[in-house]
């Protein structure tokens, strides 16, 4: 069966690239596992921030909402109960927030004043 040493060399050889490739493919297996893995954490943290920004942007509407009923609200009680200060500040607010357009400048020619 074996004739020379050459036939333990290639025999070497054989078991060699065998261990290598079972090396390889336990290595490949793994590392579709890491990725595997990782890609499900990053389906998680993308459910999560959106969970956030819909929670944040349920808030805000909410905010908003009650901001809005408030403005209406002090406005008519303030009306209703003769508390002029207080609908004329929230007026005032509101018309500050509107910039006013600046008066254009008429250019004054001087009048001679002399005497006939």
């Amino acid at each position: 069966m074996l004739e020379s040493s050459k036939d333990i060399l290639y025999i070497v050889i054989a078991f060699s690239v065998l261990w290598l490739t079972i090396f390889m493919c336990w290595m490949i297996y793994y590392l579709a596992m890491m990725f595997k893995n990782a890609n499900e954490i990053i389906e998680e943290i993308s459910d999560k921030i959106r969970a956030i920004a819909s929670a944040l942007d349920f808030i805000k509407r909410k905010i908003d909402f009650v901001s809005g009923g408030m403005s209406f609200l002090s406005k008519h009680v303030g009306k209703s109960l003769g508390i002029e200060g207080l609908s004329d500040m929230l007026e005032d607010d509101e018309e500050e927030s509107e910039p006013e357009p600046k008066p254009k400048k008429k250019s004054r020619k001087k009048k001679s004043t002399k005497k006939k």
